[in-house]
């Protein structure tokens, strides 16, 4: 009893101590436990705590979302409308660069144009100072020709002077050209002595006329009476003119001098009598001619020359006149001695000074046509000057567009300026750059 006594009373102290120890256990649990719960909670209030951050965080990520959506949506609606104006730029662009190579296909085209109108000018140019050097030898021949007719002339008054001792006083005072119109005088205004006179004239049978028995020479002029002359029927003319009947070898006929020399007129105080010398006579109508032939011939270069400015597609030269030689021009003359107008002597010759003078004149202006045509080709073709490119730049608060430039020498123009270019282009481009 006492052993089991003892054995109870010791389970009893390790149930004592058991329990002492559960307990001390149970209670180290449970401050484990509130820590624990402690934790728990604190746990709870931080998860709390981040699901309150977190569900702002959705919220700002939300509008932020929403916000960039929009910006989104707006970006890409203003790179469309960028994409949009860039490509009709672009397009703009390439049909200004078509119409640029277009205009600067017809620009080389009008330029080529040009300098073969220069050329032609150039050659026209040259054209005329060999005919003027023609038309100077030819000045030069018939000065000649005035030499030897000066010199028959001085044979032809020896003659005269002869014939004049054998006629009476008063035959002599009968010596004249009969009025075209029946008056005392010779008009020479209205019936001018004939340019040339042949060397053969046509004799008529002696015919009655008032104020005696005279005989009608009748040369080979116009047919209007302009080389009709009457002379006094005597022995000694009778001797020195030729009828028809007789036989041509006996009496020699009147030479071309002899006709001339006859035919004097002079202008003093209104009157129209005949007192110039034959020479001069000849001279004045050889000088009219020609004058009226380089006046002709520079008519007609100056509207070659209009005509070469309105119309550069048919370029021509100027008229030119091939010069037979001195021979073909003697017979030439005796051949068309009919045809010549009776307007070509109504207008008395200076001396030859101011013929010379007026020929120069003549040349030097055809000279200034010629160069001043020549200047506008060049000016043309080189373009306008600086001066002429300075115009107002327009709004300068605009960007520099890097599609407006000129191809050729350049100048860039701001955005919207195509006009400008265009007119650059067309008008004040000089192509320097």
């Amino acid at each position: 009893m006492q052993v089991l006594t003892a054995q109870v009373n010791a389970y009893s102290r390790e149930v004592d101590k058991q329990k002492g120890l559960v307990t001390r256990s149970q209670e180290k649990h449970k401050t484990e436990v509130n820590e624990l719960n402690e934790r728990l909670d604190e746990e709870i209030k931080s998860k709390q705590q981040l699901n309150n951050e977190l569900a702002e965080m959705r919220q700002e990520l939300d509008s932020v979302s929403k916000k960039h959506e929009t910006e989104t949506s707006e970006l890409q609606e203003k790179s469309r409308q960028q994409v949009q104006q860039f490509q009709q730029m672009i397009q703009g662009a390439n049909e200004k660069l078509e119409n640029e190579r277009k205009s600067k296909k017809q620009l080389d085209s009008e330029l080529a144009k040009m300098r073969q109108e220069l050329a032609n000018v150039s050659a026209d140019k040259e054209e005329l100072l060999r005919a003027y050097d023609q038309e100077q030898v030819i000045v030069t021949t018939l000065k000649n020709e005035v030499e030897t007719t000066k010199k028959a002339n001085k044979v032809l008054k020896d003659k005269l002077l002869n014939l004049q001792q054998l006629i009476t006083p008063s035959a002599t005072s009968h010596i004249q050209l009969p009025a075209p119109h029946g008056a005392g005088g010779f008009q020479h205004a209205s019936h001018p002595l004939p340019t040339t006179i042949g060397t053969r004239h046509n004799i008529v049978p002696s015919a009655q006329v008032s104020g005696g028995s005279k005989q009608v020479v009748q040369s080979d002029g116009d047919g209007n009476g302009d080389g009709v002359l009457i002379l006094p029927k005597t022995e000694q003319t009778a001797t020195t003119i030729l009828h028809p009947d007789s036989n041509p070898d006996d009496t020699p006929l009147l030479s071309k001098e002899e006709m001339t020399k006859m035919f004097k007129w002079h202008d003093q105080q209104g009157s129209s009598d005949w007192t110039q010398s034959p020479q001069q006579v000849e001279d004045s109508l050889v000088k009219e001619k020609k004058r009226k032939e380089l006046a002709k011939e520079a008519d007609d270069a100056v509207l070659e020359v209009e005509r070469l400015r309105q119309n550069v597609k048919k370029p021509s030269s100027f008229p030119m006149e091939k010069l037979p030689p001195p021979s073909q021009q003697t017979s030439s003359k005796q051949k068309t001695k009919q045809k010549v107008k009776k307007d070509q002597a109504k207008q008395r010759a200076s001396d030859d000074s101011e013929s010379d003078i007026e020929e120069n004149k003549l040349i030097d202006n055809i000279d200034e046509e010629i160069q001043q045509m020549a200047e506008d080709v060049r000016k043309g073709s080189r373009g306008p000057t600086t001066a002429e490119v300075l115009f107002d730049d327009g709004d300068s608060s605009l960007p520099y567009d890097p599609n407006l430039v000129c191809p050729k020498c350049g100048k860039q123009y701001r955005v919207g300026e195509i006009q400008k270019l265009r007119r650059h282009i067309n008008e004040f481009c000089t192509g320097i750059r």
